[in-house]
């Protein structure tokens, strides 16, 4: 099993409106076919401002598995929705 965690910091450019429409597209990433399971968190309201502003947790019974959710056309949307609108990403994948 593949745990995959990426986590973004959006700009302050409209950032209240960003992450919403992030978080709901990404959590609609959860139900697809090559995610074993899927959470999406954001950072708590009295965390340190600086945190980064949500995560991606999801699980996938493979590399194979996660290459193909990579490419897939949701996560592509995704992708399109935050590449002019993140300040920085962070991700990690390993074994569990």
């Amino acid at each position: 099993m593949i745990r995959h965690v990426v986590m973004f910091k959006l700009q302050a450019l409209n950032h209240e409106e960003s992450l919403k429409e992030a978080v709901t597209l990404a959590r609609s990433l959860t139900s697809l076919k090559e995610v074993s399971s899927g959470e999406v968190v954001c950072n708590h309201s009295d965390a340190d401002p600086t945190n980064y502003d949500f995560a991606l947790v999801f699980d996938f019974v493979s590399f194979e598995a996660l290459n193909a959710y990579q490419i897939h056309p949701e996560h592509l949307k995704l992708k399109a929705l935050l590449k002019d609108k993140i300040q920085a990403r962070s991700c990690i994948d390993y074994e569990i």
